[in-house]
């Protein structure tokens, strides 16, 4: 029955990432892995591409309106940002480290345990793209505001970095 809920909840996020990514096929076919792994990192750094534009242009409404306080944690943001998604981007999973998944010694398998953090990726991006309009429409923007932001790009930052190493071992 336990095993039933566990394939049962892996098909769900399947299901859940392959709508928000048509191609996106998971780890499970060795095949498919690389456009799956490539998939998720173009979904991911389109976000960032989309939150960055989002601060930038909150940013300039508040210097427009003469407020300046929050122009430079903003910036900090905005690099960050952009580092991050250049991470992303650049740091592929390795065709060894896409072949070595298969371990049948291991449960839950690693296919699913990297489907399951790139379910978490993309639920992490959403989250703190809707934190950053729900920021944007503010008529000013307050610190703590911005700092949440910095904590949700920390740890997306953490779960990419845990999704590289698990692939590593």
């Amino acid at each position: 029955m336990h095993d039933m809920n566990v394939d049962t909840e892996i098909l769900s996020r399947l299901n859940h990432l392959s709508d928000q990514m048509p191609d996106y096929a998971g780890y499970a076919v060795p095949h498919e892995r690389g456009k799956s792994d490539r998939l998720v990192r173009d979904a991911l750094a389109a976000k960032l591409r989309s939150i960055h534009q989002h601060i930038e242009r909150a940013l300039a409404e508040q210097v427009d309106q003469g407020v300046l306080h929050s122009l430079p944690l903003g910036e900090r943001l905005k690099t960050r940002i952009d580092h991050l998604r250049q991470t992303i981007v650049s740091e592929r999973l390795s065709d060894d480290a896409l072949d070595d998944l298969e371990q049948p010694d291991v449960s839950p398998s690693l296919p699913s345990v990297l489907l399951n953090i790139d379910h978490q990726l993309i639920e992490a991006a959403s989250n703190l793209e809707a934190s950053v309009r729900q920021m944007a429409v503010q008529t000013r923007i307050n610190p703590e505001s911005l700092q949440g932001i910095h904590n949700q790009i920390e740890e997306l930052q953490r779960m990419f970095h845990d999704r590289r190493r698990l692939c590593e071992i």
